[in-house]
């Protein structure tokens, strides 16, 4: 479970901003007119793509203490066979 916090502390402000990044988005293209599929379509990869640059250090994080717990299990990385003690 390492990495849990940093996980659950990204996904909050990534949403959010996700969210109103669009909401923003869409209510200017209301406001001119334009309500076509391929505009909903443009405000989701904005939104999307706009939230995941602003959050990227914490997701690093998140992928650094992940990667860290599952260097320091046993057998990972060598040829040695998992042996079943059953």
């Amino acid at each position: 479970f390492a990495g849990m916090g940093p996980a659950i502390v990204q996904i909050v402000p990534y949403m959010g901003i996700n969210f109103a990044v669009y909401d923003y988005i869409i209510r200017k293209q209301a406001e001119t007119g334009n309500k076509m599929l391929a505009g909903s379509g443009a405000a989701g990869a904005i939104a999307g793509g706009s939230s995941k640059f602003l959050v990227y250090p914490l997701d690093t994080v998140k992928k650094r203490l992940q990667a860290q717990s599952f260097a320091q299990l046993p057998n990972v990385g060598t040829n040695a066979p998992i042996k079943y003690e059953g």
